[in-house]
Parts: C-alpha cells; sequence; structure tokens
C-alpha cells in the first residue's frame, strides 16, 4: 500500500533524510576540533592546514547547481543515497590518510557528497509532504544542522581525547554506511503523484537536454528566486561569519570575559537557530504568508546586529540575549527555501533550491575575506529587498 503524504512513513523519510544533513554537518565541522592533531600528525602549518580542510567547500559550492540539476533529473533515492556513500568513503579516507594530499582528498569526497543534503532533505519534503508544511519542514532540517554543528564542535572534544581523531573519523564512516543503508531500505521509490508529475513534464518539456536547459532557464531568469538567494545569504551572514569567524574574538574585545564564556556567548546564535528555524517555519505554515516573516525578521536582525556591532556593550548577560535574539531573527532564513520551491515551475524545484543555496555559500565565502565590513552591508540592504518578494 502506497504511503500518503504527510503519514507516518513520510515522516520517517523526513527524519532520516534530515539525519543525513546532520551528519554532513557534523563531518563539515569536525575537524576545527581536531586542528592540533592534524597539525602534528601531518607536521603542517595553520595555514597549509587550512587550505586542506577547504578542499570540501572548493567541491561543495559549485556542486550546488549541479546537485539540483541531478535531483530534478533523477530523482532522490539514485541521488541522495550514493551521495551519503561518498561523505562515508571520504570520512574513511581521512581514517586510513598518512599524507595531507590523501586527506584533502578525503575531504573533497565528504565536500561532494554533503553537496546533496540540504537540497535533497526539502526535495523530499515537497514530495512527501503537503505545501502547508514545507517552512516547518526546512526550519526543523536547519535545526538538526545545528544539532550537528554542536555536535561536531564541542560534542567530541572529549571522544577525540579519548579515542583519538583517526577513530573518530572511522566512527563517522561506519555510521554514514548505517544510514546509507537505512535510507535504501527504508526510503520508498517514487510515489505514484510523483510519477504522474514527471510523465506530464517529459510530456510538455521533453527530455535530456531541452528540458535541463530550460529548468535553467526558468531558474534563473526568476527575479524572485534571484532575491530569495540574496536575502538568505544575508540572513545567514552572522551565523556564518560572526558565529563562525570573528564572534569569539568580538565577544572577549567587549566584555573581556575568557575564552570559554565567549565561545558559551556565540553558542547562544546556534541555540536561536535551533530554536526560531522550527518556530518560524510553523508559524509561516500557519499563516501562509512567506513574505511578512522575511519584511518583520530582516528589520529586527538589522537593528540587533547594529547594536551588537555599535553600542558599548560591557555586560556578558546582555550579549548573550541579543546573540541569541539575533539568531532567533536571522532563523527566518529557511523561509527563503521554500520561496524558491513555490516560485519556480514543479519540474524545476531541485534547481531553484541549489540555486538559493549556491548563492548562500558562493556569497558567503566572498563575505568572510572582510568579514566585519560585508556583515553589515548585506544585512542592512535585506529589509529593502523582502519588500520586493511577491505577497504570499
Amino acid at each position: 500500500m502506497e504511503p500518503k503524504k504527510g503519514s507516518f512513513r513520510a515522516w520517517t523519510v523526513w527524519l532520516l533524510s534530515s539525519i543525513f544533513y546532520l551528519y554532513e554537518f557534523f563531518v563539515r565541522v569536525a575537524p576545527g576540533v581536531m586542528e592540533h592533531d592534524l597539525q602534528t600528525a601531518f607536521h603542517a602549518t595553520g595555514a597549509v592546514l587550512g587550505a586542506s580542510l577547504g578542499a570540501y567547500y572548493y567541491i561543495y559550492a559549485p556542486m550546488q547547481l549541479a546537485v539540483g540539476v541531478i535531483y530534478d533529473q533523477l530523482g532522490v533515492r539514485r541521488a541522495l543515497i550514493p551521495a551519503v556513500f561518498f561523505v562515508a568513503a571520504g570520512s574513511l579516507v581521512c581514517h586510513w590518510a598518512d599524507s595531507l594530499t590523501l586527506f584533502t582528498v578525503g575531504r573533497m569526497l565528504q565536500g561532494f557528497g554533503s553537496a546533496f543534503a540540504f537540497v535533497g532533505v526539502i526535495f523530499l519534503a515537497r514530495i512527501w509532504f503537503p505545501v502547508q508544511r514545507l517552512a516547518l519542514l526546512s526550519g526543523l532540517t536547519t535545526a538538526m544542522g545545528m544539532v550537528g554543528a554542536t555536535i561536531g564542535n564541542a560534542g567530541i572534544a572529549k571522544v577525540i581525547q579519548n579515542l583519538g581523531w583517526r577513530s573518530t573519523w572511522a566512527a563517522a564512516a561506519l555510521f554514514g554506511i548505517f544510514l546509507a543503508i537505512g535510507l535504501f531500505l527504508l526510503v520508498p521509490k517514487r510515489p505514484s503523484w510523483e510519477k504522474e508529475r514527471r510523465a506530464r513534464e517529459k510530456e510538455t518539456y521533453g527530455n535530456g537536454l531541452d528540458i535541463l536547459l530550460h529548468r535553467l532557464r526558468v531558474v534563473f531568469l526568476n527575479r524572485q528566486i534571484w532575491i530569495a538567494g540574496f536575502i538568505s545569504f544575508a540572513l545567514y551572514l552572522p551565523l556564518a561569519v560572526f558565529g563562525a569567524l570573528w564572534g569569539d574574538d568580538c565577544v572577549r574585545a567587549m566584555t573581556g570575559c575568557s575564552m570559554n564564556q565567549a565561545s558559551v556567548a556565540v553558542s547562544m546564535l546556534y541555540l536561536g537557530w535551533l530554536v526560531g528555524g522550527p518556530a518560524v517555519g510553523h508559524i509561516s505554515d500557519s499563516f501562509r504568508t512567506r513574505r511578512v516573516p522575511l519584511m518583520v525578521s530582516s528589520v529586527l536582525t538589522t537593528v540587533i546586529l547594529c547594536m551588537i556591532l555599535f553600542l558599548p556593550m560591557h555586560a556578558l548577560w546582555l550579549l548573550c540575549v541579543l546573540i541569541f535574539l539575533l539568531g532567533l531573527a536571522s532563523s527566518v532564513q529557511v523561509i527563503c527555501f521554500v520561496v524558491g520551491l513555490e516560485t519556480a515551475p514543479d519540474h524545476a524545484g531541485g534547481t531553484a533550491l541549489a540555486g538559493i543555496n549556491m548563492s548562500v555559500t558562493f556569497w558567503t565565502g566572498a563575505a568572510g575575506v572582510r568579514p566585519r565590513r560585508t556583515t553589515r552591508w548585506p544585512t542592512t540592504a535585506c529589509p529593502c529587498l523582502s519588500f520586493h518578494l511577491r505577497p504570499s
């Protein structure tokens, strides 16, 4: 008997695929905790090791566009399950690596497979759930990523200390293999409504190169998707730049607190996203609007970020509250992916998702060059752009 949209089986499908996103996020951030051990093992300087770890992003970012096209063309099962094996294989290579070159190859394999994670989860949600739940599921998926980031940062420090970094990568590889098997066994093949949609699509647009070019054209000529992509990038910036790059130093400079206290303060940003993502997704679905939450969030994010950057802030507790509120406000970014799905035609949904994700990845990487200045201006422009989204 075929499972229905929003059924228990549908939630099982979402949960398993979102665990892949958690797993991918863990793999992405875990080397930061291993940095000292890796430098010692490979006799590498910080700069050389940084270039090696960055190989993950050299593959991840350009793969985004291809990922969307692949999902639209092949469907989820044929792409998502091999992607998990690629991440697991990369973890295994990192475990075996006896040189920095081989470790870099492992990171590239991880980046290649990880590129399929977030887009695949949302693509599955579009198939297995009604449109009214997409924002909630996007928020819940992002929350899973925040859990993965937390485990990959603070959660595995003790494990690495006790077992070593090689055993940690071996455990990650084993987990990935079991996850891929679980997805293979429990993710159903295309449901009848998806097969019918694809049949109509083939009848209308043809197959092969014709429909591929059509998908790219309708996505990249769609002004709404470009606006959603920039808003998504601007709202993600506080997490990517303040949270990951200079947040700790900023908090210590402002309050004179210890490194551990600064780390706790910055973690409030992740907590804000963890709470805010599912909450704003549910609110957006309940009121059936995407534009209003994005407008409100953009204004609040700009105001709170300016308060943190420009007001004298000596009380650590007050700064923690503001950082949590910043995470809460900017977590509305999850709605941008739903805007892309709802704006693009059904047959180009994966391409639209990947286009927005590629915008976030590319511009965030560029913003990392001069983080303080580039966090300010896109976030300030965000409220203006949100007014140009179609009311929905």
